[in-house]
């Protein structure tokens, strides 16, 4: 996996709509869907948010955690495969 930015926003945009997909039969699905699809309207192509409302956002923060979890996880798979 690339730790490029076009991936960071891949990720951080898959992981809401994978969270948003994952709502389905709830009672708040509609709005809940509608909500996290806006929110990856605001995010660029790299990941960053471009509003305030997408910059605070408690999904986008989660989606952001998880992203630097993973390429943090993919760097040090990296750094034990290349010292064998």
């Amino acid at each position: 996996m690339s730790i490029s930015k076009f991936e960071r926003g891949k990720y951080i945009k898959g992981w809401l709509m994978d969270k948003a997909l994952s709502m389905t039969g709830q009672p708040d699905a509609v709005d809940r869907f509608a909500e996290l699809y806006n929110l990856i309207d605001e995010i660029d192509t790299a990941g960053n948010p471009n509003t305030d409302h997408c910059a605070n956002h408690p999904s986008y923060l989660d989606a952001l955690k998880s992203w630097q979890a993973a390429s943090r996880a993919e760097a040090e798979r990296l750094v034990r495969s290349r010292s064998l």
